[in-house]
């Protein structure tokens, strides 16, 4: 078996999500985020994103009175979970089941209501550009031959699409950025949306969003958080901001 610490490249993230889309008929919709998205050449994982009409619960941040003045770096997107919802999810239920029985998924590492990381083998095509059989992918898990990768799966809310997207893509320092734009702002950015919280007495601006006393601002499409923070549109390519960081530091040490 391939050392499962080996990063990935752009070719077998791209396999993994054109099998998985075979898989799976609409209206599921699977995407690659991560490194991947930002173009490069490999990632750590496959980070991909799992979207289907049926998940639209959206979840609010947690009330604690206030939008945080700094925000952390350490968040894992989707991570946090409830047990009581975890084996109930269609994530745990239908999703990884699915890509286990088919040859897929070859073990686990976390499994949480929203997402699921672990060990995959990517998929082979024959010269004939045609997939290996089911029992070709299985019988090769069983027996440890070829490639073995991190993959990470997140199941993103539909109407939370665009605020897992600029997540789920990073980098780490460009959301942070934005984070921080939004705190400035009285709002508070996370991988479910932009979010308002309200004051005591105050009326929805939006009826149709209203999750206790915080309101959903934004959150479809990652442009119209861009236009909410009065933020110009930066390409995903061009969020390597870590890279830039670490770039200026050296000159600046020069």
């Amino acid at each position: 078996m391939d050392d499962m610490n080996t990063r990935i490249t752009r070719a077998e993230s791209e396999a993994s999500l054109a099998l998985i889309q075979e898989l799976f008929c609409p209206p599921w919709e699977f995407l690659l985020a991560g490194s991947y998205r930002r173009g490069s050449p490999t990632s750590l994982n496959a980070n991909l994103i799992a979207l289907h009409p049926s998940h639209q619960n959206v979840t609010p941040p947690s009330y604690d009175g206030k939008v945080p003045e700094r925000v952390g770096h350490n968040t894992v997107p989707f991570k946090r979970s409830s047990l009581s919802r975890v084996k109930d999810g269609i994530l745990a239920t239908q999703v990884i089941p699915s890509l286990v029985e088919r040859g897929f998924i070859s073990g686990t590492f976390t499994t949480g209501a929203y997402k699921w990381q672990g060990i995959a083998r990517i998929p082979m095509k024959n010269p004939d550009g045609v997939w290996e059989t089911l029992f070709a992918r299985k019988e090769a898990i069983a027996e440890g031959r070829g490639c073995f990768r991190s993959v990470d799966i997140s199941l993103v809310p539909m109407k939370s699409r665009g605020a897992a997207l600029l997540a789920l893509t990073g980098d780490q320092d460009f959301t942070h950025i934005m984070q921080e734009k939004a705190a400035k702002r009285g709002l508070l950015l996370n991988e479910f949306g932009l979010w308002r919280l309200l004051p005591e007495g105050e009326k929805l601006k939006r009826k149709d969003v209203q999750y206790g006393r915080w309101e959903l601002v934004a959150s479809e499409t990652e442009e119209e958080i861009f236009d909410e923070l009065q933020t110009p549109w930066v390409d995903p390519e061009k969020r390597n901001f870590s890279f830039l960081k670490t770039r200026s530091k050296k000159v600046t040490t020069n």
